[in-house]
């Protein structure tokens, strides 16, 4: 289950999937999977999504709406996930449609044609993530949720104070974690109350380094 832009034009031009392969070099984490993927992959934050290009169709067997012309590129954003996702995702996807003049089609708004900003786009996947983490919510006893403050700090974290706090503190006597938001909360939907809360604390980003167990985000689980 997935959240999909596709990006179209006002007239009826050539497009090569090439072009936007060669323009995306100046992003980091793509990777090309075969001639008609890429593959947008951020070890650092797990953030993932697909761009696609397939033989644009039009006419009945197209579901791009009358009045735009497909250019066969479109992006696949999973459900259930972080709105981080969505905050990592959202301005590249604006910048690639201003660059390539595209007009997108969001499916899941109405109305759903026109150029939309990284924060439109934010707000459209962020309305449709939530249904669906509800609908499998409902359907999952062991589905854990994780706050939006504590998913977003973790982010800020791993998108760039990790790596500032890295060149700048760590040496022989400090050692900065790869993974270590202040705190974890997930909350578990069903169960009992004992069930129903969970959280672990991590070492502070700067840890010193005192000896060979503290090289790492040291976790104790709360009950």
């Amino acid at each position: 289950m997935s959240y999909d832009i596709y990006f179209c034009r006002n007239e009826p031009t050539e497009f090569q999937f090439g072009e936007v392969v060669s323009w995306l070099h100046r992003y980091p984490h793509f990777k090309g999977e075969g001639e008609s993927q890429l593959i947008y992959q951020n070890q650092d934050t797990g953030v993932y999504f697909l761009l696609e290009w397939s033989e644009p169709t039009q006419g009945q067997e197209s579901s791009i709406p009358p009045g735009v012309y497909d250019t066969g590129l479109s992006l696949s954003l999973n459900y259930a996930r972080p709105t981080f996702f969505a905050f990592e995702t959202m301005p590249i996807v604006e910048a690639l449609a201003a660059h390539f003049g595209f007009t997108m089609f969001d499916p899941q708004r109405e109305p759903g044609v026109g150029f939309f900003s990284s924060e439109e786009l934010v707000e459209s996947w962020t309305k449709s993530n939530k249904w669906a983490v509800e609908s499998l919510a409902k359907d999952n006893d062991a589905f854990f949720r994780l706050s939006p403050d504590t998913s977003t700090g973790f982010w800020t974290y791993m998108n760039g104070d990790y790596h500032s706090l890295k060149k700048e503190l760590e040496g022989p006597d400090v050692f900065v974690p790869r993974s270590a938001p202040p705190t974890f909360r997930w909350m578990k939907i069903g169960g009992n109350k004992n069930e129903q809360e969970a959280s672990s604390n991590w070492h502070h980003p700067a840890c010193h380094a005192g000896s060979a167990s503290n090289r790492g985000p040291a976790r104790r689980q709360i009950n």
